[in-house]
C-alpha cells in the first residue's frame, strides 16, 4: 500500500469524521469536539498502519506499542496544527491545510516502515531482532552484516526458500536456489534483504549503503 494513498485516505477520513462530529454535536463544547476528533484521527491512523501489513503477520507487543506511538505522534502533530488554527481563526487556504495534513500523515507512516522491514526479516530468517540492534540498523548493509553471523549454521526456511526461488526465476540466478541441508550463503542473505526492502518500500532504486529513513524513503516519496 503506497504511503501517499494511505496518508491521503487518513486525512480524507479525518475531515469527513470531523465534519460528522461537528454536525452531530453542534452544541457541545469545543474541547469535547476536539477530543472526539483526535480520538477518531488516532483510530484512523492505527487502522492505516495495521492495513499496511499486507501479510497479516502476528504483531509483537513491542511492535504494537511502536505503532501506537506512531499513531499518537501523528495525532499530536495534526492537533498542534489544527487547534491553534481553529482557536485563533486563522485564514489558511483549504488546499494548504490538506497538503500539511497529508505531509504529516505521510511522514509518520514512512517511519512505520521500520516496523514492517523488521517483521518481514524476522519471518524470513527465523530470528528475533532485539530493539537495540534493530534501531542501529540504518542501511540494508547494516541488516546484512548483522544477519550473516546469526544464520551461519541455519538453512533457509520455507518462506525464504520461496522468495529465493522467485528471485532466481525472475533474475536467472541459479546460485540463489536452496539446496538440502546447505546453510545460508551471503548472496542469499543479500538477495532476501534487498527483496524485502523493495517489497516494503515500493522502490528498487537504492543501494546497500542508503539509509532507510533518508535515501530509501526519499525515493519512496518520489514514487508515491
Amino acid at each position: 500500500m503506497r504511503l501517499g494513498i494511505v496518508a491521503t485516505a487518513i486525512v480524507a477520513g479525518f475531515v469527513i469524521g470531523a465534519w460528522g462530529i461537528a454536525r452531530l454535536a453542534p452544541e457541545s463544547p469545543t474541547w469535547l469536539k476536539l477530543t472526539f476528533v483526535m480520538a477518531w484521527l488516532f483510530t484512523l491512523i492505527f487502522a492505516g498502519l495495521l492495513l499496511g501489513d499486507k501479510e497479516r503477520r502476528r504483531w509483537k507487543r513491542e511492535d504494537q506499542r511502536r505503532l501506537l506511538e506512531y499513531g499518537l505522534l501523528t495525532a499530536v502533530l495534526m492537533a498542534a496544527f489544527l487547534v491553534p488554527t481553529s482557536m485563533f481563526k486563522l485564514s489558511i487556504p483549504r488546499v494548504v491545510v490538506w497538503v500539511i495534513l497529508v505531509a504529516i500523515a505521510g511522514a509518520v507512516l514512512s517511519l512505520s516502515k521500520f516496523v514492517e522491514h523488521r517483521l518481514t526479516i524476522e519471518e524470513a530468517f527465523d530470528i528475533s531482532i532485539p530493539d537495540q540492534d534493530a534501531e542501529a540498523m540504518q542501511t540494508p548493509h547494516d541488516v546484512i552484516e548483522w544477519l550473516l553471523p546469526q544464520v551461519t549454521d541455519q538453512t533457509p526456511n520455507i518462506i525464504a526458500a520461496r522468495k529465493l526461488k522467485a528471485i532466481s526465476v525472475r533474475g536467472n540466478r541459479v546460485d540463489l536456489l536452496v539446496k538440502p541441508n546447505e546453510p545460508w550463503s551471503r548472496k542469499q542473505v543479500e538477495a532476501i534483504v534487498r527483496e524485502i526492502v523493495v517489497q516494503e518500500s515500493g522502490t528498487s532504486k537504492f543501494n546497500e549503503n542508503d539509509k532507510f529513513e533518508g535515501d530509501v524513503l526519499s525515493r519512496v516519496a518520489r514514487n508515491c
